[in-house]
């Protein structure tokens, strides 16, 4: 999670410093940030299971049930 947050914390940081106008501009760095940190990850995710069960009830605009 600190190796997360050093990334996350480095790209805002170099967000802002650059002066993005629009907002889809930060979005598409933020996620492009989280796409190259995730990709270092080696062991599965912690109660995978759990949250998926709980993905159709936030975000239920998104699913067809």
């Amino acid at each position: 999670m600190e190796h997360f947050s050093k990334g996350f914390l480095g790209t805002v940081v170099i967000g802002s410093a650059l002066g993005f106008d629009d907002e889809d501009s930060i979005f598409e760095l933020l996620y492009l940030t989280i796409n190259n940190i995730t990709k270092k990850w080696q062991r599965p995710i912690q109660d995978w299971r759990a949250a998926t069960s709980d993905f159709p009830v936030l975000f239920s605009e998104r699913f067809s049930l």
